[in-house]
């Protein structure tokens, strides 16, 4: 089976797409041939099979110029691929169809976004498949949807209860609106004994506006003293700060499945989260972890049962996501229904 998969970026080193070098080792690992167009690259090491076709953005290529080096790699690759699989974007099939449907070649996406774009609409019509995390990750009606859930390199995000310190909690993502940021400053007001790590940077001038309104909220709130602001961090930087938190916190309402949540209960930090999405994933210990009521007091009340407790407890759990979300797991599953795709095209 020889892939074509379209991505962003390939880079190890960055803070928000370096999940992506992973996946692509393991894909590789189920397939004849993996060619790779991404939007930019840096080196980064990959299997024998894998050839990864950057469109310069990493060198400041114009769009104009991305669009021809697109032409010209596919013109290169399509003659030699069975399927296409465009990855975090309802664009790249918009881009690739005239190519690909041209020649029989059938087309598959990733999307995990709550919002419908006309773009997804015209992208569903040309794809034989949608995959996504968990059923509210993808929000428009369609037959072709597949749920297949995140992967999480477990190798990486292992856990080590030695590094605990007591009262250390994290929050992991970007800084916006969305992660009820405010929220979590206010119950940590209310725990005097907490520390709080936040790893994340803004992404627009509207987050900046938004960081810098919680900065003077933790200052009002007397708590910027108890405060670590490390910005984006790499995933291999990352981990050793979910190791030593004794609790994460997602204040994400409820929607798509955030693969920050995951990679903590992976490193074997149990995670208090406001989305009912999780429910079925953290089955039995779902209410003893979910915020039922979005307020300071709710949330400081989660947060201090998981600090009062001892991590022993939350174990099982963690383990639990562990056996459910691996990366290895995923891409076995992603590339065996590629395989049913070509069958059927």
């Amino acid at each position: 089976m020889r892939v074509l998969m379209m991505t962003q970026f390939v880079d190890e080193q960055d803070w928000l797409l370096g999940f992506i070098p992973p996946l692509i080792r393991a894909i590789a690992a189920n397939v004849q041939q993996l060619d790779v167009i991404a939007l930019g690259a840096r080196p980064t090491i990959v299997p024998e099979n894998v050839k990864i076709h950057s469109l310069g953005k990493e060198v400041g290529a114009s769009r104009l110029q991305r669009a021809q080096q697109l032409r010209t790699v596919l013109k290169q690759v399509l003659p030699k691929t069975d399927l296409f699989f465009s990855h975090l974007s309802d664009t790249y099939p918009l881009v690739v169809a005239p190519w690909a449907l041209g020649r029989n070649i059938p087309m598959t996406m990733w999307y995990t976004h709550k919002q419908v774009t006309p773009r997804l609409k015209l992208s569903e019509r040309l794809v034989k498949r949608i995959y996504t995390a968990s059923p509210e990750s993808l929000t428009l009606e369609t037959t072709k949807a597949h749920v297949i859930g995140h992967g999480i390199d477990m190798q990486l995000f292992q856990p080590q209860d030695t590094l605990r310190e007591k009262g250390r909690i994290v929050t992991v993502g970007r800084i916006t609106p969305i992660k009820n940021l405010q929220l979590l400053l206010d119950a940590i007001a209310l725990i005097p004994s907490a520390k709080l790590t936040l790893i994340g940077a803004p992404a627009t001038d509207a987050d900046l506006e938004y960081q810098s309104q919680l900065h003077a909220q933790s200052e009002q709130l007397g708590i910027a003293d108890r405060l670590t602001w490390l910005g984006g961090l790499r995933q291999a930087e990352l981990v050793p700060h979910l190791q030593k938190a004794q609790v994460a916190v997602n204040l994400c309402p409820t929607g798509g499945m955030d693969k920050a949540v995951l990679e903590a209960f992976s490193a074997g930090t149990p995670v208090v989260v406001t989305n009912k999405t999780f429910q079925p994933v953290l089955h039995p210990y779902f209410d003893q972890l979910h915020v039922a009521e979005e307020t300071p007091d709710a949330v400081a009340a989660s947060l201090d049962t998981v600090l009062s407790s001892s991590h022993e407890d939350w174990a099982a759990v963690c383990n639990q996501v562990r056996s459910q979300f691996s990366l290895d797991a995923l891409a076995q599953r992603l590339t065996a229904d590629f395989a049913n795709v070509i069958q059927q095209a």
